[in-house]
């Protein structure tokens, strides 16, 4: 009986339908569709592709369907109905205007039941033995209930079963042209009605494009008229016109490239006038003294013409000069050094008081000063110091100022700036204190040797070492 839409129950376009319905679509599509499941007997035993419908496990066989082939008889306004290869019809190309909605009570297109099963829908009408069939929350028949659950590859051949949807179960199906199933030894070419027609292909004597060109497939599309590309050089084709084709020219005076051989004095056309040219008496262009002394006459000095010249000096042209005498700004290596006297030699005793003696850098030369390390000097004091190799900068000092500081006041060393590069100054000095005193001492003279009972104390040291690094320009 055909089924009708009212406006509380719309049909609705389902998804599209699973391949192998097992139990659960076939007595709901029957359901749905007005159908009733009738038992019958047959001499032969019926199968899914014989084109028959089996009205026990199939709704439809090939273009074979139970009621009306057409998706308005199962309640859609449009389409195409369609079998699929385990009988079931698909309404995949099926139109509705609605939705199933699940939960509504009502069974739809897409729901194998809704809140409760089809009314006599049990284990036993579904083959699957005995027990009580329910629905899921999602609108699904849920068997698990059943003493039987006839999966397939049970090794049972249940009702809802065949061998197209289960070959495991019910054996392979009998292979036949013409019965709508492309079987192992059937292809396009052996039965097309069930396989199809076989897609293009070259040589078949048919030019089928877009996949079939006159390049691809010659044989069935005929050779293709000469074109630039093809890699032919052919018909009008030459180096001008097709140079991919047909090469590339070979150079000619007047192609208005200058190449080959082609030069301002054969080819002007192409190369143009030749310029200016070394010899012709005019120094013009990019010739210069250096590479056309023929026209352009001897170069003047110049900086890095490896010849030290003109107003050029080793500072102005390094290049040609060479490097200047030493230009280093300290001129002697350590720039400074210091020796310290820990005690002092009085008459009869020693005191324990230090006094420190620098000698540093000034210039080309060197000074000196006298220091009283952590306190300041009482009095004024007596001091001389000089080279003990070449006794350069030998200075005396009878009466230095030392009263009430620390240090002396820098001095200067006499002839210090006479050391050449590479000689040394090694410096021995005498302090004594107070400066009134330094006749009671071997004044000047080494290690505070005294005369008689002398007043005051004397300090003495050595090894004040620098060496001349510089001479200067």
């Amino acid at each position: 009986m055909r089924s009708r839409r009212s406006k509380e129950n719309k049909v609705i376009k389902p998804n599209k339908m699973p391949k192998m319905y097992k139990h659960a679509l076939l007595f709901t599509s029957m359901f749905i569709a007005g159908v009733s499941v009738q038992c019958s007997a047959s001499d032969e035993t019926p199968y899914c592709g014989d084109g028959i419908v089996n009205d026990q496990t199939e709704l439809c066989d090939g273009n074979a369907f139970q009621g009306e082939a057409t998706c308005r008889y199962h309640g859609y306004v449009r389409g195409v109905l369609n079998c699929d290869d385990s009988c079931r019809i698909n309404f995949s190309a099926c139109e509705s205007d609605t939705n199933a909605v699940c939960g509504n009570g009502v069974i739809e297109i897409g729901e194998e039941c809704d809140i409760e099963p089809a009314p006599g829908l049990d284990c036993e009408r579904l083959g699957l033995g005995e027990g009580e069939i329910t629905c899921s929350s999602s609108c699904t028949l849920d068997t698990s209930k059943c003493t039987d659950h006839g999966e397939c590859g049970d090794g049972q051949c249940s009702a809802i079963e065949s061998c197209a949807v289960c070959p495991q179960d019910c054996g392979a199906c009998p292979s036949d042209c013409g019965d709508l199933q492309c079987d192992a030894g059937e292809n396009c070419e052996t039965c097309p009605g069930d396989c199809g027609a076989c897609p293009p292909g070259c040589g078949d004597g048919q030019c089928s494009p877009p996949e079939e060109t006159c390049n691809v497939c010659p044989q069935d599309c005929s050779a293709c008229p000469p074109e630039c590309g093809d890699g032919q050089c052919n018909g009008t084709e030459t180096c001008n016109s097709c140079p991919g084709d047909c090469g590339i020219c070979d150079p000619f005076c007047g192609d208005d490239t200058c190449n080959g051989t082609e030069t301002c004095d054969s080819c002007e056309q192409d190369c143009g006038s030749c310029g200016p040219a070394c010899g012709d008496n005019s120094c013009n262009g990019n010739e210069t003294c250096n590479s056309c002394e023929q026209d352009c006459g001897p170069c003047a000095p110049f900086c890095g013409d490896n010849a030290c010249n003109g107003n050029e000096t080793c500072n102005s042209c390094e290049q040609d000069c060479g490097e200047c005498p030493c230009q280093a700004a300290n001129y002697w290596s350590p720039t400074s050094d210091s020796q310290t006297d820990p005690t002092g030699q009085q008459a009869d005793q020693t005191i324990n008081v230090s006094i420190e003696v620098e000698v540093r850098q000034s210039g080309e030369g060197l000074e000196v000063r006298v220091c009283k390390p952590g306190d300041t000097f009482m009095e004024n004091v007596a001091f001389h110091i000089y080279d003990d190799i070449s006794n350069n900068g030998f200075i005396e000092i009878p009466n230095l100022g030392t009263a009430n500081s620390q240090c002396s006041a820098w001095v200067g060393l006499s002839n210090d700036t006479g050391y050449l590069e590479g000689e040394q100054f090694s410096g021995v000095w005498q302090m004594i204190s107070p400066a009134w005193v330094k006749g009671d001492w071997n004044w000047p003279a080494d290690n505070c040797t005294s005369n008689g009972d002398p007043w005051g104390t004397c300090w003495s040291g050595s090894n004040i070492t620098m060496t001349r690094t510089c001479k200067g320009l």
